[in-house]
């Protein structure tokens, strides 16, 4: 017996390794290997947990929920398949399951850490911040790495909140080890702090060499608003990085598809969007959905995604020649109705963003619906500079892509006809800082 257990012991360690240094394809042949030999129900969490991983996320709900036809109160397995259920945006059931599991295991981490994901996806902030509060008082031993988590998250709210919590913020991010916790740090400094303040901390944030889209916007902006150069190391002349063109019959963008995505855009769970004005945005990544529609328009979109880097080949921006290794498509619906329009912003969590502009009605000649892209947004301070800004003539069927790290919104629109957009990133899949 103590033989067949140090066995299975060094069978799950080394398909633990396999799994941890992502090498998903080999970790589901060896979880069948350790699986078959030991029965092992942690080998088939890792199975389903790198099918996921692949994208195969059918493939993961289905060993899940065959595991759960046999053990309906594993926490483990009940998390893990809320996760699934999250990032579908499916924010009902995995409600559910998270609640679930902290029926049965009160001080279950991973549980609170998704249901109050799911809390911030409803816009429910208030009951997000009670649960991550009361998670860190009764939870006892939490690992460093989920504080981490836990720290990112309660800053994220406060941000959210407005400038009277950004000293909470700054607090809370700096607490964290998430990827974005130092830019998102350096953010809430510049629009609270005086400019020595922000100077000092964007020079030792370069020092550490870290790049992404964030740093690059507060980067650039506070090169206008203050004078001085712009030494970002994503993206320093990010309008010529704008790339607008229009998808064809040809490569598989025909009526048909158009109509199906319509209708499916009518059908998906909605996310509160504060900076949507009359209209929704669909919760979660439509692109988890195992749908014959989604995933064609998937291939157009990857298709001229490599088109874009193959244009920009020889660019010296970060934003090409740093291009992450392991990237992820994230996307979603936007369905604007009469008057309806989106705010300024841009795409943290991204790399490159796009616009896909499935239903677009408006009069010829006329800029409504349009996109603006800016320099200024955000509620940044200004201090009365003035920011370029550039606007784009849009119809149906164009797809636009763009570095993330680009203010833009929307021209409103009095069409009666809905505006439908699906707009997605290519997201970096490194969670955490190194």
């Amino acid at each position: 017996m103590k033989k067949e257990e140090d066995s299975r012991e060094k069978s799950l360690q080394a398909l633990t390794a396999i799994f941890q240094r992502g090498d998903f394809g080999l970790a589901i042949t060896e979880a069948k290997k350790v699986i078959k030999d030991h029965q092992s129900a942690t080998a088939v969490n890792i199975l389903a947990l790198a099918h996921k991983r692949l994208g195969e996320i059918d493939r993961s709900i289905e060993i899940y929920e065959n595991l759960l036809t046999n053990n309906p109160s594993n926490t483990m397995f009940l998390a893990n398949l809320g996760n699934i259920y999250s990032d579908q945006g499916r924010l009902t059931k995995a409600r559910e399951l998270f609640e679930k599991v902290l029926s049965v295991d009160a001080n279950h981490i991973n549980a609170y850490l998704g249901l109050g994901n799911v809390y911030v996806m409803q816009a429910k902030n208030d009951l997000a911040l009670r649960l991550y509060e009361k998670m860190q008082t009764e939870v006892r031993d939490i690992p460093i790495e989920q504080l981490q988590k836990i720290n990112y998250r309660v800053a994220e709210i406060y941000r959210k909140g407005g400038e009277e919590h950004f000293d909470a913020a700054i607090k809370h991010y700096g607490l964290s080890n998430e990827r974005l916790s130092l830019s998102h740090r350096l953010e809430c400094i510049y629009r609270s702090k005086i400019e020595a303040v922000y100077v000092q901390e964007a020079a030792a944030l370069s020092e550490l060499g870290h790049i992404d889209p964030l740093i690059a916007t507060v980067q650039t902006h506070a090169s206008i608003r203050y004078g001085f150069q712009d030494r970002n190391a994503f993206c320093t002349d990010s309008f010529r990085y704008i790339s607008q063109s229009k998808l064809s019959a040809s490569e598989g963008f025909d009526r048909g598809l158009i109509d199906r995505l319509l209708a499916l855009a009518h059908e998906l769970e909605s996310s509160p969007q504060a900076l949507i004005d009359k209209g929704g945005q669909s919760a979660g990544n439509l692109f988890l959905l195992n749908d014959p529609d989604i995933n064609k328009i998937k291939g157009i979109i990857e298709s001229r995604i490599t088109h874009y880097r193959e244009k920009y080949l020889q660019s010296q921006a970060g934003l090409i020649s740093k291009w992450p290794s392991q990237t992820t498509l994230h996307g979603w619906f936007i369905d604007l109705k009469k008057g309806g329009s989106l705010g300024s912003h841009m795409h943290k969590e991204g790399w490159l963003s796009g616009s896909l502009y499935l239903k677009l009605s408006k009069p010829e000649g006329s800029s409504e619906g349009n996109i603006i892209f800016d320099l200024d947004g955000g509620s940044y301070p200004t201090d009365g500079r003035v920011f370029p800004s550039k606007e784009l003539n849009i119809e149906e069927g164009d797809i636009v892509l763009f570095p993330s790290s680009i203010f833009h919104k929307t021209v409103p629109f009095n069409a009666t006809e809905r505006r439908v957009t699906l707009a997605f990133d290519i997201k970096p899949n490194l969670l955490v800082r190194s």
